[in-house]
C-alpha cells in the first residue's frame, strides 16, 4: 500500500492520530522527497498544519500552489504582511486557470498587496480579477467593496480577513472531506486544489 492511499484513508475515516504517526514516519524515511514532504505537508489542512513541514517541502521544491498559499497564511497571522505577500504572489503563480480556488487566491493576494503596504491600484486589479473569476463568491465582493471605502483602516480590513479565513478553513475541510468521499483514489494535490 502506498503511502497516499494509507494517508488518504486515514484521513477519510477521521484518525488524526494515524495520519500524523504515518507522516512522520515517512518524512523520516524519505528526508530528501518532495511528493512525501508536500503530501505531509497539506494532511492536516486546514484545521492544523506544521509549517515546519510545509517549509521543507518548499526547500525541496513543491511544485504546487498549496504550500506557499500556507506559508502566506501562516505570514498574515504573525502580522508579517511583507512575507504574506511574498508567498502569496508565489503561490498565484503556481495555480492554474482552472483550479476553483484561482479567484479566492486572487482576493488574498490583492488583500496581501494592501496590506504590505503595496499599491492600491494593483491590489484594485487584482479584487477585480479575483471577481471576474468568480462574481458569484460574495466574500470576493465584500473585501472588495470594504477595500474601496475611503475610511478604511487596514485594522478593520485585517479583521474582516481573520474572520472570513475561519469560515474560509471551515469551508476548505468540508471541501477536502467531500472530495475524499467521492474521489478516495485522487491524488493529494487534486484534493488540496478542490479545497
Amino acid at each position: 500500500i502506498t503511502f497516499g492511499a494509507v494517508i488518504l484513508s486515514a484521513v477519510k475515516i477521521g484518525n488524526d492520530h494515524l495520519v500524523a504517526e504515518i507522516s512522520a514516519e515517512v518524512t523520516k524515511d524519505w528526508p530528501d522527497s518532495v511528493i512525501v514532504w508536500g503530501a505531509s505537508a497539506g494532511i492536516g489542512y486546514p484545521e492544523s498544519v506544521n509549517i515546519a513541514t510545509v517549509r521543507r517541502a518548499v526547500e525541496l521544491g513543491a511544485e504546487g500552489y498549496v504550500p506557499y498559499y500556507l506559508l502566506s497564511q501562516d505570514a498574515f497571522q504573525q502580522d508579517d504582511y511583507p512575507a504574506a505577500l511574498k508567498w502569496a504572489r508565489e503561490a498565484l503563480s503556481r495555480i492554474t486557470p482552472r483550479q476553483s480556488a484561482n479567484a479566492r487566491l486572487h482576493g488574498w493576494t490583492a488583500a496581501c498587496v494592501y496590506l504590505a503596504g503595496g499599491s492600491r491600484q494593483e491590489a484594485d486589479f487584482l479584487f477585480r480579477n479575483a471577481i471576474a473569476l468568480d462574481p458569484s463568491d460574495a466574500e470576493l465582493v465584500q473585501a472588495h467593496e470594504l477595500f474601496k471605502a475611503s475610511s478604511l483602516d487596514k485594522q478593520a480590513f485585517t479583521a474582516f480577513l481573520r474572520s472570513n479565513r475561519e469560515r474560509s478553513f471551515e469551508d476548505a475541510r468540508r471541501a477536502t472531506h467531500s472530495t475524499l468521499k467521492t474521489n478516495p483514489r485522487g491524488s493529494v494535490d487534486r484534493i488540496f486544489a478542490a479545497a
